[in-house]
């Protein structure tokens, strides 16, 4: 009961949800585009992040994933609560800065394994494609997020209160 106490905390379920305006800086985007269910966004995250080389395996031979802000986004494009199924289309992918292109090389060369006609559900079996993603004035928000399911959870329903978020915008 304690550990189901402790993961539920880590994860965000007690953090004040904290909302900031910044200028999002855009650019070339390499990104796996998918519809799938919100909690597939966190699978999206951890292949992109292996197919970069950023899994470092642990004293215990577990993959600790490298801290990923600022370098993968997720994109999404429908209002999963409106759609059937709870599905929503979203790219997930790695935001190329100026000197990163050997980060847009390397997983370009990923889909040299993934068949070119492919319906594939997991983000492992998806293509990756390129695309740009304009300069725009952006609400942030932070939610501590430890790579997991119950985060993914937790952030989906916090994220849809939106009186938090109307009441920062007025």
């Amino acid at each position: 009961m304690a550990y189901m106490f402790y993961t539920t905390v880590s994860a965000g379920l007690l953090a004040p949800l904290s909302f900031t305006t910044a200028t999002f800086s855009g650019g070339e985007f390499v990104y796996k585009l998918m519809t799938n269910d919100y909690v597939a966004v966190s699978g999206a995250i951890s292949t992109i992040s292996h197919d970069l080389g950023f899994d470092v395996m642990d004293e215990q031979g577990y993959a600790t994933p490298r801290d990923t802000a600022d370098l993968i986004y997720t994109v999404f494009f429908d209002d999963s609560s409106k759609l059937p199924g709870g599905t929503t289309r979203f790219a997930t992918g790695a935001l190329i800065n100026k000197g990163d292109k050997d980060v847009k090389s390397r997983l370009l060369e990923m889909n040299k394994s993934i068949p070119e006609v492919n319906e594939g559900k997991l983000s492992k079996d998806t293509r990756y494609e390129v695309g740009h993603l304009p300069k725009v004035q952006a609400i942030s928000l932070d939610h501590p997020f430890t790579g997991g399911a119950w985060s993914s959870l937790f952030m989906r329903y916090k994220c849809r209160n939106t009186d938090a978020l109307t009441r920062f915008i007025s």
